[in-house]
């Protein structure tokens, strides 16, 4: 693969990009992420946050999950 023209920051670059970005958050928003409020779940002020993207869920008969548990 050609990476030429790729943006590859330095470790130093992100965590400057980063304190920009958490220097906008508000105090609410620093609080959420701190105590990892779920969305989903109801903040202190009854704000119901919005539903997050949740990865597929795969059914399989019993007999493909008993040969996926014995891997």
């Amino acid at each position: 693969m050609d990476d030429r023209g790729a943006y590859l920051p330095s470790q130093q670059q992100i965590a400057a990009a980063c304190a920009t970005i958490q220097g906008t958050w508000s105090d609410d928003e620093r609080r959420r992420r701190a105590c990892g409020l779920m969305p989903g779940a109801r903040s202190a002020r009854g704000v119901t946050l919005p539903p997050a993207w949740q990865p597929p869920v795969i059914a399989v008969t019993p007999e493909v999950a008993a040969a996926l548990e014995a891997m």
